[in-house]
């Protein structure tokens, strides 16, 4: 296998952007209360997206050179096994960074309150019943899902899928989410203020999800929202449970 070095550093470019952006000086104050009180910096966040831009790329650029995964084949499936694992990694290390260097529970540092749950899942109810309506009328703006990404998913038996599904709609929302808007957004915006910090992230995020024009660009769009969720209530719990809805919406609507 060719280890494609171009691909490696190109993958790796919102690292070098935030490393530049951490020797910023702070010059504005977040005016939400609880985002008032974050005092991380940048640096959890630009240990974290190492570990978060690792898993597509350089896991599988050096698949058979690691011990442990060559006596496996390189498949989709297998390469969401590795990257589930991952985001079990950036979790832990993102507990540890906040507990033991912050000195701040996950709970109290992106506001993981009941309270928050009523009104995000008033969002996701409208929601719902715009994507029936669109399902029936067959008014699709979801993206063309890839075809090769299409047999996957109706290839996988039922134990495969359980696993895919807690990973892609589970866990992946909960990672990207504490990563691109709990670990850095705050930082940004003391840095660079609200809009750049909106911006920022979300093209971070973007940038984590390689797919056509017009899908990045839903994407980046979607960020936006999930961003401005969180800067509207200091709540991580806003865009965590709408990234999750959004996930599973998509994975049930291409099965079906």
């Amino acid at each position: 296998m060719i280890i494609d070095y171009k691909l490696i550093l190109y993958t790796y470019y919102p690292v070098l952007i935030l490393v530049l952006i951490a020797g910023l000086r702070d010059r504005f104050e977040p005016q939400n209360k609880v985002l008032k009180a974050h005092n991380w910096t940048l640096i959890p966040a630009i240990f974290l997206m190492i570990f978060f831009h690792s898993g597509s790329v350089v896991i599988q650029s050096f698949w058979y050179y690691i011990p442990i995964f060559k006596n496996y084949e390189y498949n989709q499936f297998n390469l969401d096994i590795v990257i589930f694992g991952e985001d079990l990694l950036i979790l832990i290390l993102a507990y540890l960074f906040l507990r033991y260097i912050y000195h701040v529970s996950i709970a109290d540092a992106f506001y993981l309150k009941l309270s928050q749950f009523p009104f995000i899942l008033k969002v996701c109810a409208v929601l719902t019943i715009i994507n029936i309506c669109i399902y029936f009328l067959d008014l699709n703006s979801l993206p063309n899902i890839q075809g090769t990404d299409y047999e996957f998913l109706r290839s996988m038996n039922m134990k495969n899928f359980v696993i895919y599904y807690f990973g892609v709609v589970i866990i992946a929302p909960i990672v990207e989410e504490s990563i691109f808007r709990g670990l850095i957004f705050s930082p940004l915006y003391r840095k660079c203020g609200r809009y750049i910090a909106l911006v920022l992230s979300s093209l971070f995020w973007t940038y984590g999800h390689p797919n056509p024009l017009l899908s990045s660009i839903g994407i980046f769009i979607f960020g936006l929202i999930l961003g401005w969720l969180y800067d509207r209530s200091g709540s991580l719990i806003h865009p965590i449970v709408l990234h999750m809805f959004q996930n599973s919406w998509i994975v049930v609507y291409y099965l079906t």
